[in-house]
């Protein structure tokens, strides 16, 4: 039960990282569109 809990909470996190992860390229990204305008 508690090893069960424990991975979802995980997996969640792993979805939050991934998903700034995904933020920060695409800022990166824009910011180097900019500068090479």
């Amino acid at each position: 039960m508690v090893l069960g809990f424990v991975m979802v909470s995980g997996l969640g996190f792993g979805v939050v990282v991934l998903f700034e992860l995904v933020v920060v390229m695409v800022m990166v990204i824009d910011l180097e569109i900019l500068v090479e305008m």
